[in-house]
């Protein structure tokens, strides 16, 4: 019950900082349009954070079934550290990027995404439900996305050169990275929800640029949907073993 009254607050936090960046800024600036000041073309559209109204909700359901499962008491501390932790690194996150320390937003993110990496990796290989690693996955692939977003604004933000290649190829880049790990995480853990947030994220990245940047809407789209349609293939193979089963 402590562990859970701690890790509650803890989101609490976190999902309070995030609102507050958004409607209610310290510094005056909400977060989007912190965002919308450089011409960064690897940033997510403004409204792409809505998705968090179903993550916040299933990681506060994974708070109060935390105790369901029959794990040793040791496991249990570990994984409430780090998902305290994890909240802490949100927070830290977001109060950086408000006040325009961009340089300690990333450390920040990394740090949140480890932490989340460390939290995911807890669970058994294919243990993904509710209670279990959904909710924690739905988080690690946001972060993830939001940490490659902000490299690239602080990047822009000291007029990186790129190493000679231009921006919009950067953006590709990283999308391809980014869908890279999740459909790794799609095809060796069975993990539905990384790939669909990726999804979620790539497609807001070409809303963000539509006809400005074509090639990067069109490779962002690309990926998403190969998220998806992978995704639904992944949905699929039960059914199909089941079919077989019933037909030998």
């Amino acid at each position: 019950m402590i562990r859970q009254l701690f890790m509650g607050i803890a989101l609490l936090a976190a999902a309070g900082f995030q609102a507050a960046g958004y409607f209610m800024p310290a510094g005056g600036h909400p977060a989007d349009e912190i965002a919308g000041r450089l011409p960064v073309i690897f940033m997510p559209a403004r409204f792409s954070a809505v998705l968090l109204l179903a993550v916040y909700p299933l990681l506060a359901l994974w708070v109060l079934r935390f105790r369901k499962g029959g794990e040793e008491a040791g496991l249990l501390n570990l994984r409430a550290g780090l998902f305290i932790g994890t909240c802490l690194a949100q927070v830290a996150k977001l109060v950086a990027w408000q006040d325009g320390h961009f340089s300690a937003a990333i450390l920040a993110g990394l740090l949140q995404v480890l932490l989340l990496a460390v939290l995911y990796f807890s669970y058994p290989r294919r243990l993904n439900s509710p209670a279990g690693r959904i909710p924690v996955s739905a988080l690690f692939s946001w972060s993830l996305f939001c940490l490659l977003a902000i490299v690239h604004y602080t990047l822009e933000f000291h007029d990186w050169n790129g190493f000679g290649l231009s921006d919009p190829l950067w953006a590709i880049l990283t999308n391809t990275f980014a869908a890279a790990v999740a459909l790794h995480f799609l095809h060796h853990y069975g993990d539905r929800t990384f790939a669909l947030v990726f999804a979620w994220n790539a497609a807001m990245v070409a809303f963000h640029n539509l006809l400005d940047e074509p090639f990067v809407t069109a490779a962002s789209l690309f990926l998403a949907g190969t998220a998806v349609v992978w995704t639904f293939l992944d949905m699929r193979k039960p059914v199909q073993r089941l079919e077989t089963a019933e037909n030998e």
